[in-house]
């Protein structure tokens, strides 16, 4: 647990990096992106939400640069987290309403570079924005929906730039922080989130993920995984 000590006493955890070197051991050092050692050296800054069980938009932004190093492409997009941009001040996660403990509020900011991109979002081949961001959950009980929204099972995002290679990602809502930073690298990004998704994963990754210009990205939290893959 990167915040352990910032734990309630007596909090019941499970060993979270003995099971991420587990699945370590499955996939093999070459598959393998370490982002647990990224955010343990980044642990005192904040990289989590205190209210929600995701990650900030920093948080992601250390798992663009873990997720860039390891597939050895040129840096071709900054992010400057001084210029970040506060879209909310007053974002309470669903840790606090679950468990009745006092009202905390923070911050949702984003990278100023991710905001008024022409991109395509198509949520379950049926509703179809031009943004990755949603801020009428801004407004909600699910302030984090503000990045992508929630509930659906498949987005496709297609994107303006001159890249010719496709993201295939699968995963849960971490992605959802994570998507707008490496989006630029590609021209057309699909994520499944198998929380939701209902229709058959092989037959969709080979449908759009078998040429050998994409990428296959599985980025998902600790319990995520269990979620996924139980």
């Amino acid at each position: 647990v990167i915040w352990r000590g910032r734990l309630p006493l007596y909090a019941d955890v499970f060993d979270q990096k003995n099971y991420l070197d587990m699945v370590k051991a499955q996939v093999g050092t070459k598959g393998w992106i370490d982002a647990y050692e990224a955010m343990l050296s980044h642990g005192d800054e904040p990289v989590y939400y205190e209210t929600d069980p995701h990650w900030t938009s920093l948080g992601a932004y250390y798992g663009y640069l873990t997720w860039w190093k390891h597939t050895g492409e040129r840096l071709q997009y900054y992010y400057d987290p001084a210029g970040m941009e506060t879209v909310t001040e007053g974002f309470v996660g669903p840790l606090v309403r679950r468990s009745g403990a006092e009202e905390k509020k923070e911050q949702i900011s984003v990278f100023a570079e991710t905001l008024g991109k022409h991109v395509q979002v198509t949520y379950d081949d049926q509703v179809m924005l031009e943004d990755y961001y949603r801020p009428e959950y801004l407004q909600t009980d699910n302030g984090y929906g503000y990045f992508l929204g929630e509930g659906f099972g498949y987005v496709r995002i297609d994107l303006p730039y001159r890249q010719t290679k496709t993201l295939f990602v699968i995963g849960d809502s971490y992605a959802n922080a994570m998507i707008p930073l490496v989006a630029p690298y590609y021209k057309t990004i699909y994520f499944v989130d198998l929380k939701n998704y209902q229709g058959d994963l092989e037959r969709l990754l080979e449908t759009y993920g078998s040429s050998e210009k994409c990428d296959v990205l599985v980025l998902s939290g600790v319990t995520g995984y269990l979620d996924l893959f139980r």
